[in-house]
């Protein structure tokens, strides 16, 4: 999966919850999701989820390779194909 290394870009400095690193031609995007209190309305806090996604520069894209759910205690592969819609919504929207 595959997606504009500036648009990507743009994408994570205008959206809260996102993080960028950058190490050579690695890549790891982050995302911090909202606790269930937070999602719902109810509370300030507790431990939301990472969506951790990693992948390499090559020019002007960004290749994903791998994905996962990490939380405090543990983490879990994530399949790809589920982020195309929000890889489809930043090259469309940014």
């Amino acid at each position: 999966m595959r997606v504009s290394y500036d648009k990507l870009r743009r994408f994570v400095e205008s959206a809260a919850g996102y993080s960028m690193i950058e190490l050579g031609d690695r890549i790891e995007l982050i995302f911090n999701t909202p606790s269930m209190e937070e999602a719902a309305g109810t509370g300030e806090g507790g431990e939301g989820k990472q969506i951790v996604l990693r992948g390499v520069r090559r020019g002007d894209l960004v290749e994903f390779t791998e994905a996962y759910v990490r939380s405090a205690t543990s983490s879990e592969p994530m399949d790809l194909r589920d982020l195309e819609l929000w890889i489809q919504y930043i090259e469309s929207a940014y």
